[in-house]
């Protein structure tokens, strides 16, 4: 049997039989259970699950730019808002109204969102830090940051382990023997 010409997003034979793989993965079926029940072999099951999954990924990817776009719209309708308030007030005669800052003000925040929504800001940087956060960790060879940073991570997930198996009735014990919550930095 020959590959067929169509892509199978375009085949409505598989598109239908996607709606019911879906509707079985919704409701916990295990994939032999779908090859089961589509009396298809496991490994078109378990290519039929990879594809409704694609699927819902793109819609996902939909409803964030639609949502995206409808949020950039409103901004850009409160930021004309914000600037012809503005310039309304300055036009005027007299001292500058108190409330003139405050549109200003309400634009410039507005800008800011716009350009974050844009991806347009300056990137954050992440470091390291010394144990108190306050200053960034600069000292040692990659190889004993990678360490320390280990360390870290290490302690975050004995914390984590902890939380996740607490009962609520008190604190569970951890054991972080080895582990140093704030590792030395080495400077040299």
């Amino acid at each position: 049997m020959g590959k067929k010409s169509v892509k199978w997003d375009r085949d409505p034979e598989i598109m239908l039989r996607l709606t019911s793989v879906a509707q079985l993965m919704i409701r916990g079926v295990s994939l032999p259970q779908i090859a089961q029940a589509l009396d298809v072999c496991t490994r078109t099951a378990s290519r039929d699950v990879r594809r409704v999954r694609t699927l819902w990924r793109r819609q996902s990817v939909r409803e964030i730019e639609e949502l995206r776009q409808g949020h950039r719209a409103r901004l850009d309708w409160m930021f004309q808002q914000a600037l012809d308030q503005f310039m309304d007030g300055k036009v005027a005669e007299g001292p500058p109204p108190r409330g003139l800052q405050a549109w200003l003000k309400l634009a410039a925040d507005i800008e800011r969102e716009l350009i974050d929504l844009d991806g347009a800001a300056q990137p954050v940087k992440v470091a390291l830090t010394d144990p108190e956060g306050k200053q960034e960790y600069a000292g040692g060879s990659d190889r004993q940051r990678l360490t320390n940073a280990m360390a870290l991570l290490d302690v975050a997930r004995a914390r984590q382990a902890a939380d996740e198996s607490d009962d609520g009735g008190g604190t569970a014990a951890v054991d972080v023997s080895g582990v140093d919550a704030t590792p030395e930095m080495d400077t040299g």
